[in-house]
């Protein structure tokens, strides 16, 4: 399930600073075995600078996230595009973990 929320960002204008979206969707539980390649994985996963968001470790939660300037909101078939997208990635990479690292899913 992808949440959406604002963060403010450091880049501060005569308002005191700018809003982005935050798109975020919980994948996975940390495997218990195998942790150092589990580790590595997610790193190499990051690296693809085709991918429109970024995995993350929160206690013992994979995530998924990407945060979005709000301008590009104007734009609503590009916006649902980008929603679209990163719902796809989200369900590739958690199916990606479930199989090679036999992750448990979020609400298994």
């Amino acid at each position: 399930m992808l949440r959406l929320g604002f963060v403010e960002t450091d880049e501060s204008d005569d308002d005191g600073g700018d809003l982005s979206l935050l798109l975020y969707s919980e994948l996975v539980r940390m495997p218990k075995d195998e942790l150092l390649p589990f580790y590595r994985s997610i790193l190499e996963l990051n690296a693809n600078p085709l991918r429109h968001g970024r995995l993350a470790i929160q206690e013992d939660v994979v995530v998924y996230m990407a945060v979005v300037g709000t301008g590009l909101l104007d734009d609503k078939l590009g916006a649902a595009l980008l929603v679209n997208t990163l719902v796809h990635e989200a369900d590739e990479l958690d199916d990606l973990l479930i199989e090679e690292f036999g992750a448990q899913a979020i609400g298994d």
